[in-house]
């Protein structure tokens, strides 16, 4: 939605532009999602994604002393996303969904012998989350698509304190 505001995308039709800038103008805070991960003691930890996945993740995983990896085909976009992308030569996944921010979706960890409960928890309370990696021993963040490694250089999430240009 802020590509498009900003001229720097043509948009794939009107009614793809308006889901997109609706979805930038007016996110949708995940409150009830937080409350549940909260009451239910389910996660340790939990950031908004803000100032884009790979940069918040980062954050999860320095504060924690952790590396993660992430499956590139278990991360969700919306089909007006791939539209955007596809009509302006754009990949989405690297330019908007890696790098990009301002969605404010819940980015959190669960362990694994809880994921169960958890996917019942969800289910009650007419939730959903998407796992899309896992935590790992060790520093850093890898991608993989199909299992293989998927090299990211360039890929920087927002920073408040970063002069452009």
């Amino acid at each position: 939605g802020l590509a498009i505001l900003l001229g720097k995308v043509s948009p794939a039709g009107d009614e793809d532009a308006a889901y997109l800038i609706e979805k930038h103008n007016r996110p949708l805070p995940q409150l009830k999602m937080g409350r549940v991960l909260a009451e239910g003691n389910l996660s340790r930890c939990a950031i908004d994604m803000s100032d884009g996945l790979l940069q918040d993740l980062g954050h999860i995983c320095e504060r924690s002393r952790v590396g993660a990896r992430l499956d590139l085909e278990r991360i969700p976009m919306s089909p007006q996303i791939v539209n955007l992308g596809r009509e302006n030569g754009v990949d989405p996944m690297k330019e908007w969904v890696l790098g990009g921010g301002e969605d404010y979706a819940l980015l959190f960890t669960v362990r694994p012998m809880e994921e169960s409960r958890l996917e019942k928890i969800l289910e009650s309370e007419d939730l959903q989350a998407v796992p899309i990696g896992q935590i790992v021993p060790g520093t850093g963040i890898t991608l993989t698509e199909k299992g293989e490694p998927v090299p990211f250089e360039g890929i920087r999430g927002f920073n408040h304190f970063r002069k452009e240009g």
